[in-house]
Formats: C-alpha cells, structure tokens, sequence
C-alpha cells in the first residue's frame, strides 16, 4: 500500500481547522486546506498559530 504523504482539507470551520493542525503539526505530511471562503481558512491559520504561541511552541 502507498503511504500518504499528501493531505487535503476541504472546509476550514470547526473541524475542518483542527483537522489540518494535527496533520501539519508531523513533518511527514503536506497539507492543503480549501475552503470557499479564503478568510475561513486564513482565520484557521492564525486561530491556530495563536494557540501555539500561547502555549511556548
């Protein structure tokens, strides 16, 4: 079987967001995030980076 390297996340909302996070945070994944709205998906990535900074990551 093919390993999955690649990952696509369609819908940045709730799930969508934490989905793509617990992915992008492993190095072996590439990860893609659409969305219909872009600012969903930008929103998700600074909800997300903000978290981190809170936290000392």
């Amino acid at each position: 079987m093919k390993e999955i390297k690649n990952i696509l996340i369609c819908g940045a909302g709730m799930m969508g967001k934490n989905i793509g996070y617990v992915f992008a945070s492993n190095p072996g994944f590439q990860v893609g995030m659409y969305d219909l709205y872009p600012t969903d998906v930008e929103a998700g990535i600074r909800t997300n980076t903000r978290q981190l900074l809170d936290k000392g990551v």
